[in-house]
């Protein structure tokens, strides 16, 4: 896939790996849309990245908010030809720890965000990126969801993140 003049939009754009990706394939001629909870981080990011970079504020877990962030990366660039999942977290806790078993709720919330977030933000991008005109080799986008080797070898205290980047990886 030719990047150059293509939109990509990136979940959890405004550090790390999302904002190490946007500076790539801004660097191959992307336009970028940086996805982040995070307003302020975010905002930085793009502004730092220039002029063909923008932002949104999104929950990557919140059906209308990754709409909503999908509509206006159409909006401002035309389309969206690239998908990168980077947004994500991890909650350390033992399965058994001092104060007794895993609080369930942490496992869920890394759940929901790494895994259930991944598959929203695909789903809602695939739907979009089928308007655009195939390419040379018939593509239409690519989407391209991060995990880890914590997906194939977990450690004390990942049991949350482990599964959800087993789920992400399929």
């Amino acid at each position: 896939m030719d990047i150059s003049n293509k939109v990509a939009l990136i979940t959890g754009g405004a550090s790390g790996l999302g904002l190490a990706t946007a500076n790539k394939l801004l660097s191959s001629g992307a336009k970028i849309m940086l996805v982040d909870l995070n307003e302020e981080n975010v905002k930085k990011a793009a502004e730092s990245l220039g002029d063909k970079t923008a932002f949104a504020i999104a929950n990557v877990t919140d059906e209308d908010s990754v709409a909503q962030c999908i509509k206006s990366t159409v909006d401002q660039f035309g389309g969206i030809h690239i998908v990168v999942n980077c947004a994500g977290i991890g909650s350390a806790s033992k399965t058994v720890g001092k104060d007794g078993a895993h609080p369930l709720q942490y496992f869920k919330t890394v759940i929901d965000i790494n895994l259930t977030g991944t598959f929203n933000v695909l789903r809602l991008a695939a739907v979009e990126m089928g308007n655009n005109e195939p390419g040379e080799d018939g593509e239409c986008g690519v989407i391209i969801n991060t995990a880890s080797v914590a997906a194939f070898d977990g450690q004390i205290g990942q049991a949350g993140y482990s599964a959800s980047k087993a789920g992400v990886v399929g």
